[in-house]
């Protein structure tokens, strides 16, 4: 008999978020609470802001655990937002696996559950050491890689051996005044900024190859639109990026923020003519295979 065992503490990260959904209104605490029902999961962790009014909702689930913290004051951007809302949590993640989540988005259960089979499939195939000599423990799974940009991985969704998150959300806060929006929607004003997105992706592969430490001590010459040498930080980054991380193949999802937009589904057309890509477009180039009744295998 398959003993199955919960082994993976989900956080979901950000302000309590709402919508009205097919006329009825689905928040935050409902989203915590259908992750809770999965067997693999052992709690849910919702990282909000001290001064967010949180649904009287689901207090009987012990499941659910709520993390209400200050905001870095200032906090100067989204990132540095995300970064404190997801330390806060990482503090009481003890279980095997950990992964961080948009506060307003739902996988939907077929989705989740076949990215748990996926992780668990492919988490132990990584084979790279960081530059202090050590192993991480698997690889950190995401929602899509950037190709045009370096160092830049999605972060929406972030999973992985809870040591290796711990790891990927041990970087500094980003101290930089950038703008989340470009003043007057002139976009040449991040021509000679470091792109935000890649803030946590660039941190976590400098653990892996002194290339990037080098990059990302030296970020006007490497890591803006106008950098002379950017060319030279996509190819470190083109190099190392599949070693470290691995794209989920596309899921379905209720996302909140788009709602009803698609139907609050992933804007997939999107992120794609932007040259993010994801797992399912390599599928045809491995022997594994997903089914939905089995999981990934590489014989049914």
């Amino acid at each position: 008999m398959i003993e199955f065992k919960s082994d993976t503490d989900v956080i979901l990260q950000g302000p309590i978020s709402s919508n009205v959904v097919n006329g009825t209104e689905v928040d935050t605490l409902d989203i915590a609470n259908e992750y809770s029902k999965f067997w693999f999961v052992n709690k849910v962790i919702v990282s909000t802001w001290a001064d967010d009014n949180i649904p009287e909702k689901y207090k009987d689930n012990a499941k659910i655990l709520i993390v209400k913290s200050d905001k870095l004051n200032p906090h100067k951007n989204n990132m540095n937002l995300q970064l404190k809302s997801t330390k806060e949590a990482l503090k009481l993640c003890d279980s095997r696996f950990s992964i961080k989540i948009r506060s307003d988005q739902l996988i939907y259960p077929q989705s989740f559950s076949m990215m748990k089979a996926f992780v668990d499939f492919y988490v132990d195939t990584i084979q790279i050491d960081k530059v202090d000599t050590t192993t991480p423990l698997g690889y950190i799974f995401v929602h899509g890689i950037d190709a045009r940009n370096p160092y830049l991985v999605q972060d929406h969704i972030i999973w992985g051996y809870t040591e290796d998150v711990k790891s990927v959300f041990s970087c500094d806060y980003l101290d930089q005044d950038i703008l989340d929006l470009p003043p007057n929607g002139d976009m040449s004003y991040y021509e000679d900024k470091l792109n935000i997105p890649s803030w946590i992706g660039l941190n976590y592969m400098k653990q892996f190859d002194a290339r990037v430490k080098h990059h990302f001590e030296n970020q006007l010459e490497y890591l803006c639109t106008v950098s002379p040498s950017r060319d030279v930080a996509m190819s470190v980054y083109t190099e190392l990026r599949d070693h470290i991380f691995k794209p989920f193949p596309k899921i379905d999802m209720l996302w909140l923020k788009r709602f009803p937009i698609n139907g609050g589904q992933y804007p997939y057309d999107m992120y794609m003519r932007q040259d993010h890509y994801f797992y399912e477009e390599q599928i045809e180039n491995t022997e594994c295979q997903y089914n939905p009744e089995k999981g990934f295998s590489r014989f049914f």
